[in-house]
């Protein structure tokens, strides 16, 4: 404790000798405060959840693809985001599993069956939308 009390004594002492110095750096922390206050009210507007019907519902479209990542049945470095979006979902789907099986709706595409949705979203009791083959007129196929 003594050691850091003498530090500050001789920091101080210096930043007495040169008040051009250190105005120059009180100058600058008060800038960059300034600044990244600016840019935190800024960021933080747009941060605000937007006035959106159901936003906390979550839709899951159910394809092969996403159940072999969200399942983890793929090597590490395919599809790090799905198994990291897979595991948010699924810990709230087991946070409150009633309230999950009416936020969560699974989405099964043409050519996908129920079989694709995860393990996790329990498919056979889960409630799902089923998208009909000639609604996929304009549409690419997943991955």
């Amino acid at each position: 404790m003594q050691v850091l009390r003498q530090d500050l004594v001789y920091a101080f002492r210096q930043l007495r000798r040169t008040p051009g110095f250190t105005f120059l750096v009180l100058l600058t922390v008060a800038l960059g405060i300034g600044a990244n206050t600016a840019v935190f009210s800024l960021i933080n507007g747009f941060l605000r959840p937007l006035p959106v019907r159901d936003a906390d519902r979550i839709l899951v479209v159910a394809s092969p693809g996403y159940k072999a990542r969200a399942e983890g049945d793929v090597e590490p470095e395919s599809g790090r985001g799905v198994q990291w979006e897979s595991w948010l979902i699924r810990q709230r789907f087991y946070a409150d599993q009633r309230a999950g099986l009416t936020l969560i709706l699974p989405v099964v595409l043409p050519g996908c069956s129920k079989a694709d949705i995860p393990f996790w979203l329990a498919p056979d009791a889960a409630r799902r939308c089923c998208v009909l083959p000639n609604a996929t007129t304009n549409s690419r196929d997943l991955p």
